[in-house]
C-alpha cells in the first residue's frame, strides 16, 4: 500500500456532534519556534494471520513541511521510504512482538541501490510498490535481496500484466480486494498461482463476506478496516464478575481509592490473586522478600504501578479470543496514550477541563466498547466516575470527546484527523507521535508479562 494522503472524511461519525463551539478553542497558528522542524507521523496497519493473531504491521510514513500541513500531493515515495527507515522504524520496533514482521514500501531507485538492506531480514518485508517496473536492474536487485534472506512482497496486485515478471521472485503477493467479487478474485489468484505458489495477503478488507471469500480462495494474511474495530457490530456479553473487574479499574482512577477496598476485589478472584503473587515474586519486580499478603503486595506496588499492572491483567483476562485480545491491548494503549498527552505542558488541552486520570479512563472505556457490546451502557452507567466522562461515553458530549478524532486518526491511519487535533490544541505532531509509540511499547511489555 502506497504512502497516500488520507481523506479528511474518514473521521469517527460522532466528531461532528461532539466538540461544541463552547468547548473547542479557536484554531491557532502553530508555534513559530518549531517552524524549522518537520513533523513525523508513522502509521501502522496490522496484518492478521488465519488464526487472527497479528502477523505483522505495514509501516507508512507521513511528513508535513512548511505552512500547509495538508499539502502532501507531491510527496515523494523515495523520501517516504528513507524517512521510515531512518525515523519510523525506531518508533515502532520497540513494541514489536517476537516473530512479527514489518512491511515497508520500496520504489525502484531504493531497490536498485540496495537501500532495503537497512532492514533486518529477520523482521523486514521488502514491498515492491505497484508503480515499479520489472526492469533488469530491479529484478537483479530483488533476486539479490531474496538470496540474502529477505522476504519479498508485491504490493497492490489486481492482475496487472506488467507486474507478472515479479511473481517468480516474491514470497508474498498483496491483492487489493476492495470492490472485487468472488469470481474476479478467483481469476487473479489463478493467474498468480499458475506462475508460482506464493503466500497471499488480502488488503482493504472491509466486511466479513470479503474476508470469508478470501479465506476460501487460499489467502492466509489479511489487512483492512474490517479489523480496526473487529467486534463493533456484534459485541460480546460479559458476565458480572468480569464487569466487576472493569469497575475495579474505574475505582483505581479515584484519587482517594483505598488499598483495602481494592484488596477485597483482588482476593475474591483466585486467578487475579495468583497473577499478583507471581508478578510480585518475579525478578521483574526485584523484591528482597517474598510477598504473601494481597493487601501488602498492593501497597508495595504503589498507586501508579498498581493501576498499570491491574489494567493490563484485567484486560488480558477479559479477552477470550485473539481479536478481543487485540481490542483489550488497544484499550490499554489508548488509556496510557491520552493520560500521557494531558501531562505535556504548555498545550491548550488543560484549558477545557481534561485530567490525566479522566483521560486514561475515557481512552480505556471508549476502546472497550466493541468488546463489551450491549453490556457497555449498563457498565458505564453504573460506574462511580465523573459525569463528564459518562456524558462523553454515552452521549458524545463534553470535553472528553476531543479525544475521539485523535484516537480515530491512529486507528484508521487518518493523518488529517491527527493534524487537526495538533493544530487546535497547540501540540506538535512529532510530540504526539512519540508519545503514542512510547505508550505502545509500555503496554506491549505489560501484556507480554501476562502469560
Amino acid at each position: 500500500m502506497r504512502n497516500k494522503k488520507m481523506p479528511a472524511g474518514n473521521m469517527h461519525k460522532t466528531i461532528k456532534s461532539t466538540i461544541k463551539s463552547t468547548l473547542r478553542p479557536k484554531a491557532s497558528t502553530p508555534d513559530k519556534s518549531n517552524s524549522g522542524l518537520s513533523s513525523v507521523i508513522v502509521a501502522r496497519q496490522p496484518v492478521f494471520a488465519n488464526d487472527l493473531t497479528i502477523w505483522g504491521y505495514e509501516v507508512l510514513f507521513r511528513s508535513v513541511h512548511g505552512n500547509n500541513p495538508d499539502q502532501l500531493d507531491d510527496f515523494d515515495d523515495i523520501v517516504a521510504t528513507r524517512s521510515v527507515l531512518s525515523d519510523g522504524l525506531g518508533l515502532i520496533t520497540p513494541s514489536l512482538s517476537e516473530k512479527q514482521r514489518l512491511l515497508v514500501n520500496f520504489p525502484a531507485p531504493l531497490l536498485e541501490d540496495r537501500t532495503a538492506k537497512l532492514l533486518s531480514p529477520e523482521t523486514g518485508v521488502v514491498e515492491i510498490l505497484e508503480t515499479v517496473q520489472p526492469t533488469r536492474k530491479v529484478l537483479t536487485a530483488v533476486a539479490e535481496l531474496k538470496a540474502d534472506g529477505y522476504m519479498i512482497a508485491l504490493d497492490d496486485f489486481v492482475g496487472q500484466r506488467e507486474l507478472l515478471p515479479f511473481i517468480p521472485y516474491v514470497d508474498l503477493v498483496k491483492v487489493e480486494v476492495l470492490g472485487l467479487d468472488y469470481r474476479q478474485l478467483q481469476i487473479i489468484v489463478q493467474k498468480i498461482m499458475s506462475i508460482k505458489k506464493v503466500r497471499l495477503l488480502a488488503e482493504k478488507i472491509e466486511d466479513k463476506e470479503t474476508l470469508e471469500n478470501c479465506k476460501g480462495l487460499g489467502f492466509t494474511l489479511f489487512q483492512g478496516y474490517y479489523f480496526a474495530r473487529p467486534e463493533l457490530k456484534h459485541g460480546k456479553k460479559i458476565n458480572p464478575s468480569e464487569m466487576a473487574k472493569v469497575r475495579l479499574i474505574s475505582m483505581l482512577n479515584d484519587p482517594d481509592f483505598k488499598i483495602n477496598e481494592v484488596s477485597k476485589i483482588v482476593q475474591s478472584d483466585a486467578a487475579l490473586s495468583l497473577k499478583l503473587f507471581r508478578y510480585l515474586n518475579s525478578s521483574a519486580v526485584g523484591l528482597n522478600t517474598r510477598v504473601e499478603s494481597v493487601e501488602r503486595g498492593l501497597s508495595i506496588l504503589g498507586s501508579e504501578r498498581l493501576i498499570q499492572w491491574l489494567t493490563a491483567t484485567v484486560l488480558s483476562q477479559l479477552a477470550s479470543d485473539n481479536l478481543s485480545s487485540q481490542v483489550a491491548l488497544n484499550a490499554a494503549l489508548a488509556g496510557f496514550f491520552l493520560s500521557a498527552l494531558v501531562k505535556i505542558k504548555n498545550t491548550d488541552l488543560h484549558d477545557i477541563g481534561l485530567t490525566s486520570d479522566g483521560s486514561f479512563l475515557f481512552g480505556l472505556l471508549i476502546s472497550l466498547k466493541p468488546l463489551l457490546g450491549d453490556s457497555f451502557n449498563e457498565l458505564v452507567g453504573n460506574m462511580p466516575i465523573q459525569t463528564s466522562i459518562i456524558e462523553a461515553l454515552l452521549h458524545d458530549e463534553g470535553p472528553y470527546t476531543v479525544w475521539i478524532p485523535l484516537l480515530n486518526g491512529y486507528e484508521r491511519n487518518n493523518l488529517t484527523a491527527i493534524q487537526d487535533f495538533c493544530q487546535t490544541y497547540l501540540i506538535s505532531e512529532q510530540r504526539v507521535n512519540e508519545t503514542y509509540f512510547r505508550s505502545s511499547a509500555i503496554v506491549h511489555a505489560m501484556f507480554d508479562k501476562q502469560d
